[in-house]
């Protein structure tokens, strides 16, 4: 089966709404890119692998403009799957979506020497689970870790960075119990709203419909997850090169000063943070930030 976006209907005892997510971090006074610098690289901080020495989080921004920008919106199918409903998911202005010659912004966090999102995807105590599918999820912060990093949060610090609140996750890790290594899932958390006759949470996953009655998304995984990532610009991870790669998907006007003021605010104690010029790649222009 075909990967496709597939929107959460509204259950007849309702349920959490896309906007969930991102409404979580809206009144901690913070700005998006700072939440994004304080969430992410607590993530991965908290997801290091035992023996490694330290972690390393990149964040690399791309734009994309002409066809670079439209292979991008064809590969991650937005402009079918999204298209129709535009007029009633009240997205910010100028989304990638409108018509006309705005760029396209991504930006890409990158972790290096953690283990990665294993475990089994529907499990709810698994990586995966906690990053994508729940909701405010506190197991990191009930174990003592309070600055933040609680993989609700972060999701909800990703999205709001998103004029489209759409991310993606792709993962390498060591074979867990399901016999993949590596699995890769777009996200998108929209308000709740009605379309031809229907209510929807908001909620929706691109990823392999499973043929059963229950609504039920799987991610793409292995050889499927590593040919896609690419396709969108990931740096693809072989073999042992575990951890996670998050893509945001249409960012605002990203301030290099801005965001690199957050990670020095938050981790200057921790590690020290360069900033490096913007560079041309086959993706598009764009620069790192390493945390």
């Amino acid at each position: 089966m075909e990967a496709e976006w597939i929107f959460e209907p509204v259950g007849p005892m309702g349920g959490a709404t896309g906007n969930a997510y991102a409404n979580t971090l809206q009144g901690a006074g913070l700005s998006p890119l700072a939440e994004l610098a304080r969430e992410a690289i607590q993530n991965s901080c908290d997801a290091a692998r035992e023996g490694q020495p330290r972690v390393r989080v990149d964040f690399r921004i791309v734009r994309l403009e002409g066809g670079q920008k439209q292979r991008f919106l064809e590969t991650l199918d937005l402009e079918r799957a999204f298209g129709p409903r535009i007029g009633a998911l009240a997205l910010a202005r100028e989304h990638c979506l409108v018509p006309g010659t705005h760029p396209l912004n991504l930006i890409f966090v990158e972790d290096y020497g953690t283990f990665g999102l294993h475990g089994n995807p529907h499990e709810r105590h698994s990586h995966f689970h906690r990053l994508l599918l729940s909701i405010g999820d506190s197991t990191k912060i009930l174990a003592g870790k309070g600055l933040g990093g609680s993989y609700g949060y972060g999701k909800s610090a990703l999205s709001l960075n998103s004029r489209i609140r759409t991310i993606v996750a792709y993962s390498s890790f060591e074979q867990d119990e399901t016999g993949s290594t590596a699995r890769l899932m777009a996200c998108a958390y929209f308000d709740a709203h009605e379309f031809e006759g229907r209510q929807w949470t908001g909620r929706a996953w691109y990823g392999i419909r499973r043929s059963t009655s229950e609504l039920v998304v799987d991610p793409l995984k292995d050889k499927d997850a590593h040919s896609l990532a690419e396709r969108l610009g990931f740096r693809r991870r072989g073999p042992g090169d575990y951890g996670t790669s998050i893509l945001i998907v249409d960012v605002d006007s990203v301030n290099y000063e801005e965001l690199l003021r957050a990670i020095e605010d938050w981790w200057s104690q921790k590690e020290e943070v360069s900033e490096e010029e913007e560079e041309e790649s086959e993706e598009g222009e764009g620069g790192d930030v390493s945390g």
